[in-house]
């Protein structure tokens, strides 16, 4: 009815969905969760992450106390775990790795190659054809959405849906992780390309007419600004943590050392983020390396765009 209010209730448990203060309670409600644990936690809202370098048998000890740990706290807590949602993944190169058994409650935890983290599809040897190959779908049919819904639209409209509905799908966190193979690079590229052709038709424009950045330069563009963003302290993630700043060598600029790459000894190592940017920042020009963190973006895109 209309103007009519209900009589206030007293809740004694629990948060009603959808409400703003919801995420607040629930965080503060878990937030003595990391200090009885002994191994490394990672939490965000509902989820939760136990893991451990697993070398002998008393770090699988640590690790399964750990899993009785959290049991224990969400029965003190007023939760039940559902064990059959909890699984177990070894991250390993191994060729026969080592799979020891957890249990929570009793219940023993399936092992799986694959498990999505915070929208990130990551696979048991670190690769991401699997992520790249769910993005790419999910781009595609929203981008079919998009396409029979959008028939009639102006150019303009179409761009914006591809930038806010499609785009995001497939570069969703690229600074964590990287595509790096060509086959995976080509197949983010033939989505973008079935986009332009959605928003321009058959005769798509140079990609300076576009001001739209190619596959290769956005995954650069995307890592640049979130090193720059870690330089200028607005994120709590530390670039710099393993990169160091190397000798000022004959020709270079004094006032921009060159940075050195963290050590890594297989292709892989040569993939991760501290790795890889340190090449695309030596190689930037110095004004863009003295511009303010407001000013970086759009520095950044014209460089990335002339460049990559």
């Amino acid at each position: 009815m209309v103007g009519a209010r209900s009589e206030p209730c007293e809740v004694t448990s629990g948060v009603i969905q959808g409400s703003v203060l919801g995420p607040l309670l629930f965080n503060i409600y878990v937030s003595d969760l990391p200090a009885a644990l002994k191994t490394n936690l990672v939490q965000y809202a509902d989820d939760c992450t136990v893991f451990k370098v697993v070398s002998c048998q008393d770090d699988v000890d640590e690790l399964q106390d750990d899993l009785a740990l959290v049991d224990i706290w969400c029965t003190n807590n007023g939760m039940q775990l559902n064990a059959k949602k909890c699984v177990a993944m070894d991250i390993s190169r191994a060729r026969q790795p080592w799979t020891p058994q957890y249990t929570i409650g009793g219940v023993a935890l399936d092992y799986v190659c694959t498990q999505r983290l915070l929208g990130v599809h990551i696979s048991r040897d670190l690769r991401w054809n699997h992520h790249v190959d769910v993005q790419r779908k999910k781009a595609a049919r929203t981008l079919g959405f998009a396409a029979r819904n959008l028939r009639g639209c102006t150019q303009r409209v179409k761009r914006m849906a591809y930038l806010t509905l499609v785009k995001p799908k497939l570069f969703y966190g690229t600074p964590a992780w990287h595509p790096w193979t060509k086959a995976n690079i080509g197949k983010m590229a033939r989505t973008q390309n079935k986009a332009l052709h959605f928003i321009y038709g058959r005769h798509v424009p140079p990609p300076q007419n576009m001001k739209m950045l190619s596959v290769p330069a956005q995954l650069v563009y995307n890592d640049l600004l979130l090193f720059k963003k870690s330089l200028c302290g607005l994120t709590d993630y530390n670039a710099m943590a393993r990169i160091i700043v190397g000798r000022v060598h004959r020709g270079d600029d004094p006032q921009h050392p060159r940075l050195q790459q963290p050590p890594a000894r297989t292709e892989l190592g040569q993939c991760v983020f501290d790795y890889r940017v340190v090449a695309f920042w030596n190689a930037a020009p110095p004004a863009l390396k003295d511009c303010s963190a407001a000013q970086f973006p759009s520095k950044c895109k014209a460089y990335v765009s002339e460049c990559f």
